[in-house]
């Protein structure tokens, strides 16, 4: 369990609210398969859903993301998983109970610049 590639920490040296950009992707349900043997619960099969569309958006963006220079800090695309919410308040301002995916980016002072 735990949220995918969360990064750990105090927390004791946080950004002013507005030098930083938080974002989360909700995701259509999987579509059903015929596998009548496979016993899944729908929390687990969100959570698998939200894996793989993390390892494709990745991968189909891995190429720009090494081109770009970050400022603050690189894009990382995390996955939210609501049985793990001991991790998720130092680092989002919101407590989902759903499964997604989501990220939060350092801005700096120029959020209002180029966002």
């Amino acid at each position: 369990g735990g949220m995918q590639g969360l990064p750990t920490g105090s927390g004791a040296a946080t950004a002013p609210e507005e030098a930083h950009l938080e974002f989360h992707i909700y995701l259509d349900p999987p579509a059903a398969e015929a596998d009548g043997d496979a016993v899944v619960s729908p929390a687990q099969e969100a959570l698998s859903h939200c894996h793989a569309a993390r390892a494709a958006i990745l991968s189909r963006l891995e190429p720009r993301l090494r081109a770009h220079v970050w400022e603050r800090e690189p894009f990382q695309l995390w996955v939210w998983d609501p049985a793990a919410r001991p991790a998720a308040p130092r680092r989002s301002a919101c407590l989902p109970s759903e499964a997604h995916l989501w990220g939060r980016m350092e801005t700096g002072d120029g959020a209002h610049d180029e966002w």
